[in-house]
């Protein structure tokens, strides 16, 4: 059993855990302890189905309110509480500068994570390829 490193937040996890995590690309499987996920939202067709799978997960808003009952934005954040959230200003400039934020910021290109490429990290390319 080898150990690799978690492409999120470049921890160390087991040779099961990253098969797990290459394999079964959910929502919930992004989520990391002390890392902020950001998830970029490339088009309508990524956005909805961000918003079906943040239903079928049990993903909310922290107010309880369902994903599907309000509009994402290009760019929404997952919490560990299994709640998302809409970038503030100060999230939009964290997203776009991620050295600045005072927490271990992810950004995961949405599309790319669910159509199982091996790097679907948000890079400036991602916008660039809409």
């Amino acid at each position: 059993m080898g150990v690799f490193l978690c492409p999120l937040c470049g921890k160390h996890i087991l040779r099961r855990a990253f098969i797990m995590l290459k394999n079964n690309r959910t929502l919930e499987n992004l989520l990391e302890p002390n890392c902020r996920i950001y998830l970029y939202l490339a088009d309508e067709e990524t956005s909805a189905d961000f918003i079906r799978n943040a239903d079928k997960e049990g993903f909310t808003f922290g107010d309880g309110v369902k994903a599907s009952e309000r509009k994402p934005d290009p760019i929404m954040a997952l919490n560990n509480d299994k709640t998302i959230n809409y970038l503030g200003m100060a999230g939009n400039l964290a997203f776009h500068n991620p050295a600045a934020s005072s927490t271990y910021l992810v950004r995961v290109d949405y599309r790319k994570y669910l159509s199982g490429e091996e790097n679907y990290m948000y890079t400036t390319t991602s916008k660039e390829n809409r």
